[in-house]
């Protein structure tokens, strides 16, 4: 399993952050770990946490900003949420409608 962050048009989709999503199971297991050559500054976070570290990277890299389409996983996160609407510079995304099963930001 894992998340990923993707820009988009029309047309193609390029995928700019992925990160394997190590459960909360497996972070805490020494043994699953060493088994699995996790690396030991590798912490457990919640998939929409690392959602949201990936949206920051792509801010901070002065990405082009525009919708963010999540899941409802996502969509149901408050922390998520509120991290997507105020991003470390403003002036990114303003609101917040339903989408069918998902949360379309815009």
């Amino acid at each position: 399993m894992a998340v990923s962050l993707s820009v988009a048009t029309w047309s193609w989709s390029l995928p700019i952050g992925y990160r394997l999503y190590l459960p909360k199971e497996w972070a805490e297991d020494r043994e699953r770990r060493e088994k699995a050559e996790v690396p030991e500054e590798v912490e457990f976070q919640t998939k929409p946490e690392i959602a949201l570290d990936q949206i920051r990277t792509a801010v901070t890299a002065n990405m082009d900003r525009g919708v963010v389409l999540a899941d409802a996983a996502y969509g149901i996160n408050t922390e998520f949420r509120d991290g997507v609407r105020h991003p470390p510079q403003s002036g990114w995304l303003d609101g917040l409608d339903r989408l069918k099963g998902g949360w379309l930001l815009v």
